[in-house]
């Protein structure tokens, strides 16, 4: 199984690299702001200003994105108080690649949260009952075709048992 690199906050040099670019941005954004003000571009005084007024809204938005990045941080992982069950459902209906099925199903075996999986077989495929017998995954099918995927899914709801699905 994959390690999973763990979230940290910025380093005091990572921060400070952040905040240096914000700054240079801020003056660059400033430098044009100025110049395409000055520069007389207004031969047609409504689309410069409407142009104007759209240029400053971006930068206004671009800025209050970067005040986000200067306080970045990464909360606290909280505390698992209460080990929920999770089921995960996935479809199969003929004529999809059976390749992303099993690549699908295979993903899904990766998830280090205890779960349960899933797989709604609209086809009743043999080759899809023998893999998810291979890896540990529930195969449910059902005789009629109501509600299509949706009703695939409520088929194999009724035999979930998960707090979380």
């Amino acid at each position: 199984m994959k390690a999973i690199n763990t979230i940290r906050s910025p380093s005091r040099s990572e921060l400070l690299s952040i905040r240096i670019m914000v700054v240079l941005g801020l003056v660059s954004m400033s430098a044009f702001l100025y110049t395409f003000y000055q520069a007389g571009h207004d031969h047609h005084t409504a689309l410069y200003w409407l142009l104007f007024f759209t240029i400053v809204f971006t930068c206004i938005r671009i800025i209050l994105e970067w005040v986000h990045y200067i306080y970045i941080t990464v909360p606290p992982t909280p505390s698992l108080e209460k080990g929920f069950t999770v089921d995960i459902f996935t479809t199969y209906c003929p004529g999809e690649p059976l390749a992303m099925i099993e690549e699908t199903l295979k993903a899904i075996t990766q998830i280090r949260y205890p779960h349960t999986t899933y797989l709604c077989d609209e086809a009743n495929e043999p080759y899809l009952k023998d893999l998810c017998r291979r890896l540990g995954i529930q195969h449910v099918t059902r005789n009629n075709r109501k509600d299509a995927k949706a009703g695939n899914i409520n088929n194999a709801l009724k035999q979930s048992s998960g707090n979380c699905v």
